[in-house]
């Protein structure tokens, strides 16, 4: 549980930094993955329903990510496979269709209530809070705290990459001239985004459909609840992260802000340098020396083992020659073996 409430905030904060929109939606991928761990790891306070709750989250989660997956890759084909959010922008005016699936999609990535990520999403924050109050201790908030900091993130790269990409005038040729792709490939946006607005009718029907194959009893299903202070919160952290986006995408402030050599932004664009530490340190300092050096002994064992199977070998065709039927030679083998014996004999008799 902690490790998918870490995942969920640590994708999170990766999406912030990133214009690529195909990786703003792969880090928002791994984000929600990290929340279906979440619920599965708590498992063993809100018991089976559990998996009902990650299942739910990943059908839903599909549902919403492909439409999101899908609008994206439609404007990529009407801009070439342009993929920088920031050369983009205006898209809505043309590409609106396109442009309104991705709109329903990030409505539900952020699970805007209503749509089928806030019937997913926030029961698993719900029962991280069950989990807090089950046991209050400083350890049992963690996983409540990164999933409401994810819920947070996850707002601020949504929305900042739809402003970006679908409000404001254009800033390419490419986007100027972009255009809806035809009917037929608009029909499945459609279709996802109607199912990421209305999913979440069959959120219970869905827990009693998972759950009787785990226990058997249907009735045991409880839908986690919290507290109102509690259950509005991610709605609170939604409108704060919409809000930000807006004044600083929507009104296209981020033009006049650089913050590219700070720091901080160098931290989070260099996945808080994790690749490096295991690329330049762990691997090449530690695994592949490591890994020289047990390929060395390896090739010298087996170059032993053959060598004692050929000398084997070898010896077994001395002997082999011994064996020629010449009874001359067996009763000279004789008595030099006798010899031997009667020489060795004395000698420890000496002793």
């Amino acid at each position: 549980m902690d490790i998918g409430s870490f995942t969920a905030l640590y994708a999170g904060i990766l999406g912030l930094v990133v214009n690529d929109v195909k990786r703003i939606l792969a880090y928002s991928t791994i984000s929600q993955l990290g929340y279906m761990l979440a619920a599965i790891g708590l498992g063993p306070i809100i018991g089976s329903v559990a998996v009902s709750l990650g299942m739910f989250h990943l059908v839903s989660h599909a549902i919403f990510k492909a439409l999101l997956f899908m609008s994206a890759g439609a404007f990529l084909i009407a801009m070439m496979d342009l993929r920088d959010a920031k050369q983009m922008g205006g898209l809505w005016k043309r590409m609106p269709i396109t442009t309104t699936a991705f709109f329903i999609g990030a409505l539900a990535l952020v699970a805007f209530p209503g749509t089928s990520g806030y019937f997913s999403k926030d029961p698993i924050i719900y029962a991280s809070y069950n989990y807090f109050t089950s046991a209050p201790s400083f350890a049992h908030i963690w996983p409540f705290l990164f999933l409401m900091i994810g819920s947070l993130l996850t707002t601020l790269y949504t929305f900042r990459m739809f402003f970006l990409v679908a409000t404001g005038k254009p800033r390419s040729v490419l986007a100027e001239r972009a255009k809806d792709p035809p009917v037929l490939a608009t029909i499945p946006l459609m279709i996802l985004s109607l199912f990421a607005l209305i999913l979440g009718i069959w959120q219970v029907p869905f827990y009693k459909f998972v759950a009787p194959t785990l226990d058997g009893v249907a009735a045991a299903i409880r839908v986690p609840t919290a507290p109102v202070y509690i259950s509005t919160l991610p709605a609170i952290l939604l409108a704060i992260g919409f809000f930000v986006d807006l004044y600083i995408y929507g009104f296209e402030k981020w033009k006049t802000w650089d913050i590219s050599k700070t720091w901080y932004y160098k931290l989070v664009k260099n996945k808080f340098y994790i690749d490096v530490l295991y690329t330049r340190i762990i691997s090449e300092r530690v695994i592949l020396p490591l890994s020289a050096a047990f390929s060395g002994f390896e090739n010298k064992y087996n170059s032993a083992v053959n060598d004692l199977g050929s000398d084997t070998v070898t010896l077994g065709s001395y002997f082999r020659n011994l064996q020629n039927g010449v009874l001359e030679n067996y009763v000279a083998v004789l008595i030099l073996a006798a010899i031997v014996i009667f020489i060795i004999v004395e000698i420890v008799e000496l002793m």
